[in-house]
């Protein structure tokens, strides 16, 4: 599969926003965090997370998106019984 540059898509996608009356201000990564962002909401684990976005460090992903999963920690204290 052929990747496509970074300026590039940048490009193609703000001439698209203009074309379709959305705001520009908005950049092609705004894209990939509102995807990564739809994920955790959804329950998807926060290493998976990383892996998808290809991040180094697990702490960067969690910094960014932990706070959208607040369901896996009720779950985890239920699991105590009381």
């Amino acid at each position: 599969m052929e990747q496509i540059r970074k300026d590039t898509a940048n490009k193609k996608y703000r001439k698209y926003c203009k074309k379709a009356g959305l705001d520009v201000r908005f950049h092609f990564h705004t894209l990939r965090h509102t995807f990564a962002s739809h994920l955790a909401i959804n329950g998807v684990s926060i290493y998976f997370i990383q892996k998808i976005l290809g991040h180094q460090s697990i702490e960067t992903t969690a910094r960014i998106y932990a706070h959208l999963q607040p369901e896996p920690l009720v779950h985890a204290v239920k699991q105590l019984g009381y």
